[in-house]
């Protein structure tokens, strides 16, 4: 009469192991994606708007929740970008995009509002937001920091800028080298100091490449991210080379948990030779005998029922 408690028993601890193989509690994923194309006082940007409505919905359909906002002048980005490094502390994974104009100045980034002026160099501070603060901004995230920036645009304000004396610009346009610490991606969609194209489509070719390759499960971001290099510089004949800098740990970072795909290693399979063969479902009770007797383990196998009736 022992006999079913032992497989209770069994089934019980099975039951047990496979809940606690699952995750204890939900991720904690947000993200912030800014879209300036309206500017006041220079070069119109066509694409950012829709980059940023594209990749907030991928954002959102891979488990994020998402703010998107889109033309935002001085104080309404300084204020998104601070409120959001609220939303960041404690989170598993934060997530910035901003799409615009940006500009660089003795090695300092700076990205654009829409009402940006910025008649001379001390103007930087007083209207425009540091790359600097918004790194901050995803400093409380856990797991993984990813700040994502399309701003190496050709802008004509950084052309017409007054500079006070001793001051020095890179001899090329778009943004400046920068070595984040801690486990923090930084990707820009175009190398330091070389521009990003705008492209003939609704997106700019690097968010086409981010929309298309960032929901992919089970891959690393950093594979992610070599992807959408490759596919840049495949749109544009190699003119626009996207970068990424920043380290992170040696643990795998996904923006998607699933099983591994497109070429990356999977678990190799046990050969039929290793497993042991199994019970056909025709004259189980016979069969399983047969089996109980040959096997190494047969007293285990000997209290089960079938076996014992």
């Amino acid at each position: 009469m022992w006999i079913r408690p032992v497989w209770a028993t069994i089934i019980v601890t099975t039951l047990v192991l496979t809940m606690a193989s699952a995750p204890a509690h939900a991720e904690k994923r947000v993200a912030l994606v800014i879209g300036n194309t309206a500017y006041q006082h220079t070069r119109i940007l066509p694409n950012p708007r829709n980059d940023a409505a594209a990749i907030g919905k991928v954002l959102e359909d891979i488990g994020f929740k998402v703010t998107v906002k889109t033309d935002q002048g001085y104080g309404d980005m300084r204020r998104v970008i601070r409120d959001f490094g609220q939303s960041a502390n404690g989170a598993d994974i934060a997530v910035i995009h901003f799409a615009g104009h940006g500009l660089e100045l003795a090695g300092e980034n700076y990205l654009l509002p829409v009402d940006a002026k910025v008649i001379r160099d001390g103007d930087l501070e007083y209207e425009t937001v540091t790359l600097t603060s918004v790194l901050s901004s995803v400093r409380g995230a856990t797991k993984l920091r990813l700040v994502i920036l399309d701003a190496c645009r050709n802008n004509p304000l950084g052309d017409r800028m007054a500079l006070s004396a001793g001051a020095t610009r890179a001899v090329t346009r778009g943004l400046a080298r920068i070595e984040p610490s801690g486990d923090v991606l930084v990707a820009y969609s175009a190398k330091h100091g070389t521009l990003a194209q705008d492209g003939t489509g609704p997106l700019s070719p690097y968010a086409e490449a981010l929309v298309k390759h960032l929901a992919t499960p089970g891959v690393d971001i950093r594979i992610v991210l070599g992807r959408v290099r490759d596919a840049v510089l495949a749109a544009t004949e190699r003119r626009q080379e996207p970068y990424i800098y920043g380290t992170l740990g040696g643990a795998m970072a996904m923006l998607v948990p699933g099983p591994s795909v497109d070429g990356v290693p999977r678990p190799p399979r046990r050969s039929s030779a290793n497993r042991r063969p199994s019970l056909q479902r025709t004259s189980d009770r016979q069969q399983f005998q047969v089996h109980s007797r040959t096997s190494p383990c047969r007293q285990i196998f000997l209290w089960h029922p079938m076996c014992c009736a």
